[in-house]
């Protein structure tokens, strides 16, 4: 090959190549920067790596010259770019966008990659230099209303921590190594502690969003999404439970994460409002894992933003299930871990330790919800290859491998749940406060680590497992209205949440029967009820 000819074929690849590399790199460099940049320099230097590669591998398979190919490569490129920038970019906006952009990047031809390179470097230099307009925080505190003052005699504390994906005594399968003993343990830990242990609570929903709706209002039924409205977060419109404690004298604080907004249209309920992003990254500042462990675990944070990026993790999980059948295993796709939810463990324990008496502390929780990455004394473990969370990603069940793999891990995080409700107490206890305090500690659901997926259309397929997984949640309350011991009745927590305020005459007693609702095909379809029959 003669250097002029080298050089035709080098200079068009490699000037591709760069704008391809500018064009995956600046929206990465963008995220980052808005968090702060969580992760050590050598972890960006994976990433350089990573999208050099892929840049470079993306410009030789066009070509030299390679004109439709190239106007289809930079379609691709910047469709990914704001498909994880643009709010506006989905649906029809988004076709008519890349239609545009493929006709203009045809016609741009030989000068295409020399202007994808200065508008991106300068949007590069931009970010790095002026930075987010709307400032990242992980925690954000707000003073909503004044404390309720009460004209009655003073109540006691109430601590109220809802323990997302927490599942009940019977939740935990004994037929799998180690959950034998784990019952054993929860219900030593809960009656030594002085409370009543329902360990056949049952959860009405096992979709967090309905379940926690309807057990804040004492009530379930078909249409649970009456309750809320919005997402991301899921704002909740009504909370009988919030006014019954405040027409009681109480002011309530409330610590809650990015995925349900308990403070919005309560405002004149709600004193103190601590809001926690549940994707929050902070921690891997200080996180004892490699650099490429923390660019593997921020890549898949990022990942998260883009639509179009789900569809080919989809069928990566698809292939993934067709080849384990033929005895192959793919490198597993990664979870987000949300290791914010033990700061807010300790933001509760100060707040209920050093505020004052009179006031209800309520408490959202993602934990033990997966991913389930910490051992039974809260250390991160090493290896994020077993950090899994209740199902493969993007696949909608377990199989029998996969449940037992996770379960395993599932019951190491509950005990991390156990030792951190420990030093909770323990630091009432040294305050003086513990015997006064009435707690309530239950889960939303169960830990959802199924083998058949809970929807209406697959009724048919779900067995007694299945419904125990799904709906056998915690229930544990320290309270005048209970008698410390287990007690093994069956009932809902929307029920059980009324009698330990010493409210029963709030449940509602139209029916007898223990029913729990099936999901339909959409999330505004109507619930399907179904009689609960698997009692041990």
């Amino acid at each position: 090959m003669s250097a002029a000819t080298s050089h035709d074929y080098l200079k068009p690849v490699g000037l591709r190549a760069i704008a391809s590399f500018l064009i995956l790199w600046t929206p990465l460099f963008a995220f980052s920067a808005y968090r702060g940049h969580p992760i050590p320099v050598l972890s960006f230097v994976y990433f350089a790596v990573f999208f050099a590669v892929l840049a470079l591998l993306f410009s030789v398979l066009c070509g030299r010259q390679g004109h439709i190919l190239q106007a289809i490569l930079f379609t691709f490129l910047v469709a990914l770019f704001l498909d994880v920038q643009a709010a506006w970019f989905s649906g029809a906006p988004a076709y008519a966008a890349c239609l545009a952009m493929l006709a203009l990047f045809w016609l741009l031809k030989r000068h295409l990659s020399a202007i994808l390179i200065s508008i991106f470097t300068v949007l590069l230099i931009s970010t790095a230099v002026v930075g987010s307009v709307d400032p990242y925080a992980e925690v954000r505190r707000a003073e909503i209303g004044d404390p309720v003052i009460s004209e009655n005699a003073k109540p006691h504390r109430i601590i109220h921590l809802l323990l997302d994906e927490h599942a009940g005594i019977q939740g935990i399968p004994e037929d799998l190594h180690g959950g034998k003993e784990l019952r054993q343990e929860l219900r030593e830990f809960f009656v030594s502690n002085g409370f009543r242990l329902f360990g056949n609570a049952v959860s009405e929903y096992q979709a967090s969003r309905n379940s926690i709706a309807g057990i804040l209002n004492f009530t379930a039924g078909p249409e649970p999404y009456r309750l809320y409205r919005g997402k991301s977060p899921f704002v909740l419109t009504k909370n009988a439970y919030f006014e019954t404690l405040s027409e009681a004298g109480y002011s309530i604080d409330v610590y809650q994460t990015t995925y349900m907004d308990f403070c919005s249209d309560e405002a004149n309920l709600v004193n103190r409002c601590a809001t926690y992003r549940y994707d929050g990254s902070d921690w891997l500042r200080d996180a004892d894992l490699s650099a490429l462990e923390k660019f593997q675990l921020f890549l898949s944070l990022y990942l998260k933003l883009s639509d179009i990026l789900e569809v080919g993790l989809k069928a990566y999980a698809k292939l993934d299930r067709s080849l384990q059948q033929q005895g192959v295993q793919l490198p597993a796709l990664l979870n987000w871990p949300a290791p914010i939810a033990l700061n807010a463990f300790d933001d509760v324990a100060a707040g209920v330790t050093a505020g004052p008496g009179d006031r209800l502390y309520f408490a959202h929780l993602l934990f033990p919800h997966g991913p389930f990455a910490f051992d039974a004394q809260c250390r991160l473990r090493d290896d994020i290859s077993t950090w899994p969370g209740y199902r493969p990603p993007y696949r909608k069940a377990n199989n029998e491998r996969e449940r037992a793999f996770r379960f395993r891990y599932y019951f190491e995080q509950v005990r991390c749940t156990k030792h951190r409700l420990q030093l909770l107490f323990d630091r009432l206890k040294q305050a003086g406060l513990y015997d006064d305090a009435t707690i309530i500690l239950h889960g939303d659901h169960g830990s959802r680590i199924f083998l058949n997926r809970p929807r209406a259309n697959n009724r048919e397929n779900l067995s007694r497992q299945d419904f125990i997984d799904n709906f056998s949640t915690l229930f544990a309350a320290k309270s005048p209205a209970f008698e410390a011991g287990y007690d093994d009745e069956r009932l809902p927590v929307s029920q059980l949440l009324a009698r330990a305020i010493g409210r029963a005459d709030l449940i509602d007693r139209s029916s007898q029967e223990l029913l729990i609702y099936l999901e339909g095909s959409d999330d505004y379809d109507p619930w399907t009820g179904v009689l609960w029959k698997h009692a041990d």
